[in-house]
């Protein structure tokens, strides 16, 4: 039998300071869904797929710092690609 590895998780907190992006950018980014974050029971952490987070954050980056993409402009691009990056992005 096959042995998952269980991605670690990381709280908003520690993906801002991994990151160095802002924590209410961070929050803003989720709250649109272009970065997924899971809630473990009713409490109120967001938790974040530590590989897949950091991976999503420095394509945004990218995105808005070097092609100069709005945020609009990003939201298109994961709805056009939508199949693609739930693949990838593990949903």
């Amino acid at each position: 039998m096959a042995k998952y590895k269980k991605e670690k998780l990381l709280t908003l907190t520690e993906l801002s300071k991994l990151t160095e992006i802002r924590h209410s950018t961070l929050k803003y980014y989720a709250l649109i869904g272009i970065l997924k974050f899971k809630q473990k029971e009713a409490g109120l952490l967001w938790y974040f797929p530590e590989k897949k987070s950091v991976e999503r954050v420095k394509e945004i980056r990218d995105f808005r710092e070097n092609k100069r993409m709005t945020i609009n402009e990003i939201i298109k691009h994961y709805k056009n690609n939508l199949f693609n990056n739930n693949k990838k992005y593990g949903n």
